[in-house]
């Protein structure tokens, strides 16, 4: 079975060479029935409980399908897998993909550039994140797209705490212009679940800065956000946006301090129970 599998993965290898095959619709087809033997192949892995470890050969091949297709369609479908496959060894021929629109791709440079920086997103780790950073950082400079700037932030979410500076960033209007795209950082710093005090902090006071904006969604995403976190340190905050905005307005800030009230007294209460092996204290009875 082995070796009919290997003969079936090189015909297809084959099968990705423009110059052994012309129809880029089966260049395609060929890339995808690739990516499903290696999920495959990881599926088997993982059910036997042994490490997975891929050849390379299918990695290498859709790397140069990256760099060397003349056909978007088929670079985007490269790329994809890629990502799904988790390829580490091809981070940066997708940050290259994402950064560069190819010219003979006209109006559809997007998408390519899109689904490489999804891929990225996918495959993680420190260097996908500084790709995507620098990325964002060079739109946002530049004056580039806001929908690419959307899709890098949209990505930042499966990196966690590790994408936390960034997140501030696009969340602060110094930074980010484009108020949906502030949005969603706040949004995603809200699912955040922090290990490190300094980096909680540091987003704790971007979210409260945010309560104070002009634009409504950013305050109500802010509200959610830190309640969302659960740091009864924000109260202040949000009492204070609720005192400076009409009634009708307040609905998610309310929502946000009554989850955050109801956290800090429950802490006090757990503070004030004796000890295991302390003796409760004394109970009067009524009317005494």
């Amino acid at each position: 079975m082995k070796g009919i599998e290997n003969i079936g993965v090189e015909s297809l290898l084959n099968g990705l060479n423009p110059l052994n095959e012309r129809d880029w619709e089966i260049r395609m087809r060929n890339i995808l029935k690739l990516g499903r033997i290696e999920t495959e192949r990881r599926r088997q892995s993982q059910e036997k409980l042994v490490e997975f470890i891929s050849d390379g050969t299918i990695v290498l091949a859709l790397i140069e399908v990256v760099i060397t297709d003349s056909q978007w369609q088929v670079r985007m479908a490269a790329a994809q897998v890629l990502g799904l496959m988790e390829a580490t060894f091809a981070v940066g021929v997708l940050g290259d993909a994402a950064k560069v629109a190819r010219i003979e791709d006209g109006e559809f440079s997007f998408e390519v550039r899109r689904t490489a920086i999804y891929a990225l997103g996918n495959i993680g780790g420190d260097d996908a994140l500084k790709i995507i950073s620098q990325l964002l950082g060079r739109e946002r400079e530049e004056g580039g797209s806001e929908s690419l700037r959307s899709v890098c932030v949209a990505t930042l979410r499966p990196f966690g705490e590790e994408a936390y500076v960034e997140l501030c960033r696009c969340a602060d209007p110094d930074f980010e212009k484009a108020p949906h795209i502030r949005k969603s950082a706040i949004m995603i710093l809200g699912g955040i679940t922090f290990t490190n005090s300094g980096n909680k902090t540091h987003s704790l006071d971007r979210l409260c800065d945010s309560l104070k904006e002009p634009d409504v969604t950013i305050r109500n995403a802010a509200a959610y956000s830190l309640g969302e976190i659960g740091d009864t340190r924000a109260i202040g905050a949000l009492e204070s946006a609720l005192s400076a905005i009409h009634e009708h307005e307040g609905e998610t800030i309310r929502a946000a301090l009554e989850k955050l009230r109801s956290r800090r007294d429950a802490r006090s209460q757990a503070r004030s129970l004796p000890e295991f092996g302390e003796a409760p204290p004394e109970r009067t009875r009524i009317g005494q």
